[in-house]
């Protein structure tokens, strides 16, 4: 094996491991999502701007959750409809894709809304599109949580198809991570559902009593 090719796969390996650590931190998901992204971002040598969009089913939108490379206070402006861009078209196609030359890269941003071209213009300080580009679904099972996307801004250091399996398998991560996060937040809901229950049956019970004693009397005082 080459020795680039070695040093590749032993980065890739460092960035798995990391973020599978980071997974069990007791970290809110964004900080958890932005401390991934930055991972990724100094593993992978082509990615100059990455970001997690996750669906909201309310608004049926996709969101920025983390990003890196953007100035995310003007960058979490954007939403994207379904099907729209890198991130709408990968989700729907449900498996990772490469985008490695700017004419790609264009003709897949091309339904974007000029809205969203103009807010990522200003997040990254450029109107120019990225040179090439690489998204992964990211998702556990038959659920879909959004999309990994990752964009190289520098046309002499494009992603290639190699990056593919590395990149679905941090979106992976990323998607255990949500999940994680969800069942742990739903656990703590029926905690509290439980605890609540048990003092509202303690509380009736109590009252319950309380209201015995005084009847007790008021009936002894009738029959008497």
């Amino acid at each position: 094996m080459p020795d680039n090719e070695y040093q590749r796969l032993n980065k890739e390996l460092h960035a798995l491991t990391e973020i599978a650590k980071a997974i069990t931190f007791p970290l809110e998901l964004p900080g958890l999502l932005e401390a991934v992204m930055k991972t990724i971002v100094s593993v992978l040598d082509p990615a100059d701007i990455g970001a997690i969009m996750l669906w909201d089913q309310a608004s049926m939108l996709f969101r920025p959750a983390a990003a890196v490379g953007y100035d995310m206070e003007i960058f979490k402006e954007i939403s994207l409809h379904a099907g729209e861009s890198i991130t709408g078209k990968a989700f729907h196609d449900g498996h990772a894709k490469l985008l490695s030359t700017p004419a790609e890269v264009a003709r897949t941003m091309e339904d974007m809304r000029s809205s969203n071209r103009e807010i990522m213009a200003r997040s990254i300080g450029s109107s120019d599109l990225p040179k090439s580009a690489v998204s992964a679904p990211i998702f556990v099972g038959e659920t879909k949580y959004g999309v990994l996307v990752l964009e190289s801004l520098d046309p002499v250091n494009p992603f290639v198809e190699a990056d593919l399996p590395f990149v679905q398998s941090l979106a992976d991560l990323v998607a255990l991570a949500i999940e994680r996060q969800q069942l742990e937040a739903h656990a703590a809901f029926v905690r509290d559902a439980r605890q609540a229950e048990r003092m509202r049956s303690e509380v009736m019970a109590t009252l319950s009593h309380e209201l015995r004693m005084p009847l007790s009397a008021i009936k002894g005082y009738a029959t008497a």
